[in-house]
């Protein structure tokens, strides 16, 4: 948890968009959308993409 802290500190006001993909996805998910910050999650690389262009 240390290390989402200090992303939360560093990306302060930043969007980020991360593609999640594997046996902890859903997990992975999961604790990103409880921590606070703000992170937009895609299963795929194009659905990343997408959400990255339009959170500019």
């Amino acid at each position: 948890m240390e290390s989402f802290r200090l992303l939360k500190n560093w990306i302060l006001g930043a969007s980020v968009v991360v593609r999640l993909q594997g046996t902890n996805a859903d997990l992975a998910k999961k604790i990103l959308d409880d921590s606070g910050i703000n992170i937009i999650s895609a299963e795929t690389i194009n659905e990343a993409a997408k959400k990255a262009v339009e959170a500019v």
